[in-house]
């Protein structure tokens, strides 16, 4: 998923915020629905921001949230922080 990512889950585990054991579990998949009240894509990056949404897990576990902000980018992007 990236560098980013290990790096941000890596900090949690150090500082205590999550277990090891949660931040091995990067294989789940995470579903969103609520309404879409904004999005931007500006310089290979997208920007969704949902609200009154739900958050789904692969185990069925389903959890309301007022906002949720998801920021992606191009897969090249990915590819060209891995050469550095």
């Amino acid at each position: 998923m990236g560098r980013g990512l290990i790096e941000a889950l890596d900090e949690m585990v150090i500082n205590g915020t999550i277990s090891s054991l949660l931040a091995a579990k990067v294989h789940s998949k995470i579903s969103f629905k609520g309404h879409l009240h904004a999005y931007s894509y500006c310089d290979s990056v997208w920007t969704f921001n949902l609200t009154n949404a739900s958050v789904k897990t692969n185990n069925d576990d389903v959890q309301a949230v007022d906002h949720v902000k998801i920021v992606a980018c191009d897969a090249p992007c990915i590819a060209k922080s891995w050469q550095l």
